[in-house]
């Protein structure tokens, strides 16, 4: 009995101690640390819950007059030259070739391949991806 008291009360000095659960003004669930810190409840999203499916069209910007075309697959990317610079792949081995905002810390990469993927997977892989390079990036919306 003795012990048994001694951990209801251990159990009790943590759970005082532990975060708290709270909801955003979006309705998403989030913990609280005493640090200041937060992080969502369900880090990701579950791609069997609804997804919406995105009509719009997606055209080209008429100052994208630059294609930079694959020569490994059937697919290319237009880019506006006085905004965005590009060079093969040199950084990451997995890119075909990589992209530049001239003068800004944006980048972005066009990796192709003769994988095939389903596109339920697709979002997972380059979520993980992404949160590889860096642990504080949520998913807050997927959409087809």
């Amino acid at each position: 009995m003795k012990y048994l008291l001694t951990f209801v009360f251990g159990l009790s000095l943590l759970i005082s101690n532990a975060q708290q659960n709270a909801i955003t003004g979006n309705g998403e669930e989030v913990l609280l640390y005493e640090d200041g810190t937060w992080e969502y409840l369900n880090d990701s999203l579950n791609i069997d819950e609804v997804v919406s499916v995105n009509d719009q069209l997606f055209t080209k910007n008429k100052s994208s007059s630059f294609l930079v075309k694959s020569k490994m697959t059937n697919v290319g990317v237009y880019l506006n030259p006085k905004v965005w610079s590009f060079t093969n792949g040199e950084n990451n081995p997995d890119a075909e070739y990589e992209f530049q905002a001239k003068g800004k810390d944006l980048y972005g990469m066009l990796i192709t391949e003769k994988t095939p993927i389903a596109v339920e997977n697709l979002v997972d892989i380059a979520f993980q991806n992404a949160k590889s390079a860096s642990q504080q990036l949520k998913r807050t919306k997927i959409e087809y």
